[in-house]
């Protein structure tokens, strides 16, 4: 194996490391090429990394189980059905086409009020002060959560997603657990109320229990605050690098809705998550052990030339045909209608708004994570 392979395989899957935090495609690049089924030794996991091995594992959940024996209460994320699909269809009347089309005023009114209120600024952190913001205001008014748990809540999701270890996202999961257990008891005011307060209402043997509540409570919260906010920062870093497609999109608002895909692919907020083998299994010629944890690599399958034509470019004009920024299989992602819409929203206020913004670049920092790829801190200048 030559030194370049060496060194590239040297890289751990760690979000310590220098090399993979700024860039891992040359990582995943060799995963795909030279081991599409590796094992990882530090972790004991299998890593999936081209687009259709991924692609399909993702939707075959009888060989690749969702299931998670730590769960700390039934979340959609961690089933398999039928018990996933009870839960799931319990609440995807909520998440329909034409619902979420009904949100838009409310987006749209939460975009503006946030970017109002940053008033005559020149200088801002866009994470903390918008995009880390935004996306949890609207999830939690849809929820129903009480405004005094607002902060308390959207802090405690976003801590998850920046976990640099195990031990740390113990203990922030038991500060979620507790502050969603808060949410369900408490008996917000009828303008506050939402989903939540809706299946609490519910009666008869359609009824779901409270832990099931609290499961749905944390799904949502948790994609609904850390997947956009990872999105919308990733997006306005890869516009100021691409300054021409910045500019078609102040000049053609129309056409944010294929760069926001694109956004998705290129960047993929959630990299990767797992999976357990239920029996054996053999890919690509590697035996895959009965009980072993498959890590499926969403942000090296989004980057596979097997699916992509030039797919460590990004084009922010790419006809995408599918991507798994958002998931696929019976995990796609229940809200993605709604952080679509949330991202359109924010980028077409946001371009209108500042369209010569200027992001200082010697201060971007990279947020370490054990599974989503982020930027921690974006700095603005607005001229």
């Amino acid at each position: 194996m030559n030194e370049e392979a060496d060194r590239i395989t040297g890289l751990a899957y760690d979000p310590a490391d220098p090399q993979f935090l700024s860039d891992p495609a040359d990582y995943y690049r060799w995963l795909r090429e030279e081991e599409p089924v590796h094992l990882h030794e530090a972790s004991g996991s299998f890593l999936l990394s081209r687009f259709q091995d991924v692609w399909e594992a993702t939707a075959d959940w009888q060989t690749f189980s969702s299931e998670s024996p730590v769960a700390k209460f039934e979340h959609m994320a961690s089933m398999d059905p039928p018990g996933h699909d009870g839960l799931r269809s319990s609440v995807v009347r909520w998440f329909t086409p034409s619902r979420i089309a009904r949100a838009e005023p409310l987006v749209r009114a939460t975009c503006r009020e946030l970017l109002g209120s940053l008033g005559t600024r020149t200088k801002l952190e866009f994470v903390a002060e918008f995009a880390s913001v935004f996306p949890s205001r609207v999830i939690h008014r849809l929820l129903g959560v009480p405004s005094d748990l607002d902060e308390s809540l959207r802090t405690a999701a976003l801590a998850i997603g920046a976990a640099r270890d195990s031990t740390i996202l113990e203990q922030t999961m038991e500060r979620f657990v507790s502050l969603t257990r808060a949410v369900l008891d408490a008996d917000p005011p009828p303008h506050e109320r939402g989903l939540i307060q809706q299946l609490q209402s519910e009666s008869g043997s359609e009824r779901l229990s409270d832990d099931r509540i609290r499961g749905v409570c944390s799904n949502l919260v948790l994609a609904g605050t850390d997947t956009v906010t990872n999105l919308l920062g990733n997006g306005l870093v890869l516009l100021q690098r691409h300054p021409e497609a910045r500019e078609r999109l102040v000049r053609d608002p129309a056409s944010i809705p294929a760069a926001i895909e694109e956004m998705l692919r290129f960047e993929s907020p959630v990299q990767s998550l797992a999976r357990r083998a239920v029996g054996d299994v053999t890919m690509h010629g590697v035996p895959i052990p009965a009980g072993s944890e498959i890590r499926l690599m969403w942000g090296a399958a989004n980057r596979d030339d097997r699916e992509f034509e030039r797919a460590d470019h990004f084009l922010a004009g790419r006809s995408i045909r599918r991507h798994l920024g958002l998931g696929h299989g019976i995990h796609f992602c229940l809200g993605a209608g709604l952080a679509r819409l949330e991202a359109r929203v924010a980028f077409e206020e946001i371009l209108a708004l500042w369209p010569s913004h200027e992001i200082d670049e010697t201060k971007l920092e990279r947020l370490p994570s054990l599974w989503v790829r982020a930027w921690e801190r974006v700095f603005l200048e607005i001229g």
